[in-house]
């Protein structure tokens, strides 16, 4: 996330908070642009470590860097930023140190999705999080929609503060229009989760490139090449798991690492759903 981190901490009696707060953004797990003064306090709190022999070798050499970037221009973000003070000091750096909650109707369909999205789309941020042991970002089971908004409210009061949790949902529309579904998200916004996506066209699986059908399903080339020859919005709104596999169990893992997704094989889906897909991944970088 994108702190804005207010000065007076460095002068708290407490350091064990500012310290991990630091360690966070030295560690790039979150950003912050110091200004000069900023920068010289926290060199002085770092200086300070030193010489009663603790060491933290990446503090010191974010440090360092800091007195560099304060001298150029703060770099213009579209991401929300996060004050942070002191009277909230201890329990804003615990949000900030537990992961983001990605809630998803199928942990592994869903979140195997968007891992292939970040990679595809050269989201490091996102790919990071994913990967980090522990790791910056959960994706959660959301088990089907029914309970979702609750699910939602449980992850939501697992933070003090900052609200790191951003849910997903399919909209089952079986053509342009409202969605039946449009009823959760309203519920979910309703108990404090401001990062929800409702999918435009039907559910996860209408947004798969053909390559991923291909490698998983090459005896059924003709039922392949009906879904070549629709027009991208009719495709994003057909059963594909029942055109697919009769209703049956899709493949698992649906996104195979080797199969090296990149963005052009989205662009077959059209402008419209890759910038969905842009917006889907800005949702999600902005709980990190």
């Amino acid at each position: 996330m994108l702190l804005d981190i207010d000065d007076a901490i460095f002068d708290a009696t407490n350091h064990q908070p500012v310290l991990q707060l630091l360690e966070m953004v030295a560690d790039r797990r979150h950003d912050w642009y110091p200004t000069l003064a900023q920068a010289e306090k926290a060199d002085a709190l770092v200086r300070r470590l030193i010489q009663a022999k603790i060491q933290m070798p990446l503090l010191e050499e974010w440090v360092q860097q800091a007195f560099i970037e304060a001298s150029n221009p703060i770099p213009v973000a579209d991401r929300r930023t996060v004050p942070v003070g002191v009277a909230d000091l201890q329990r804003a750096v615990a949000d900030l140190a537990k992961p983001a909650v990605l809630l998803v109707e199928n942990e592994f369909g869903d979140g195997g999705f968007v891992r292939a999205v970040a990679v595809a789309f050269g989201d490091d941020r996102i790919i990071e999080a994913l990967e980090r042991d522990p790791k910056w970002l959960t994706i959660y089971h959301g088990g089907g929609k029914g309970q979702m908004p609750q699910l939602a409210a449980a992850r939501c009061r697992e933070f003090s503060t900052v609200v790191r949790v951003a849910v997903l949902y399919d909209s089952d529309r079986k053509r342009p229009g409202p969605s039946e579904n449009e009823g959760k998200v309203k519920q979910t916004r309703d108990v404090g989760v401001d990062h929800v996506h409702l999918w435009t066209w039907r559910m996860m699986e209408n947004y798969v490139p053909l390559r991923v059908w291909d490698d998983h399903f090459p005896l059924k080339s003709d039922a392949i090449d009906g879904l070549r020859r629709k027009a991208v919005a009719e495709r994003g709104y057909i059963d594909i798991k029942r055109w697919l596999v009769g209703g049956g169990k899709m493949p698992f893992p649906l996104f195979p690492d080797e199969l090296n997704l990149t963005r052009e094989d989205f662009e077959e889906l059209g402008i419209d759903a890759v910038e969905e897909l842009q917006r889907v991944l800005s949702m999600i970088n902005e709980i990190l």
